[in-house]
């Protein structure tokens, strides 16, 4: 049977939270001692999950997971400053949410 529901992924699709993102992933690191990266270079690493993320950049799976606590402690600060709803999405939203049932799916721990 077919379904008429509608998903979207929040980052990059409803949302544009490079920004925090990329600004979080650099006081984790420092936290840590590690250099800061250029914000642009780490808009890569925007969806493939946290943990292997700070692997790849501090080599330490050790330490990747206290990176992924200081990330989320941070991220939960400025995301909802920082965060933006792409231009034109809420008008989508709300002209499909008459016609369809809709859903936003994440990753991001609740």
């Amino acid at each position: 049977m077919p379904r008429d529901d509608v998903l979207f992924d929040l980052d990059g699709v409803i949302v544009d939270s490079r920004v925090p993102f990329a600004r979080s992933v650099n006081d984790a690191l420092e936290c840590h001692g590690f250099r800061r990266r250029p914000e642009q270079d780490l808009q890569k690493y925007l969806g493939p999950p946290l943990h292997a993320t700070f692997e790849r950049l501090t080599g330490s799976r050790a330490t990747a997971g206290s990176c992924v606590e200081v990330y989320r402690e941070r991220y939960r600060a400025i995301a909802p400053t920082s965060t933006r709803v792409y231009p034109g999405m809420r008008s989508v939203l709300e002209d499909l949410a008459t016609r369809r049932r809709l859903a936003v799916v994440t990753s991001k721990a609740a």
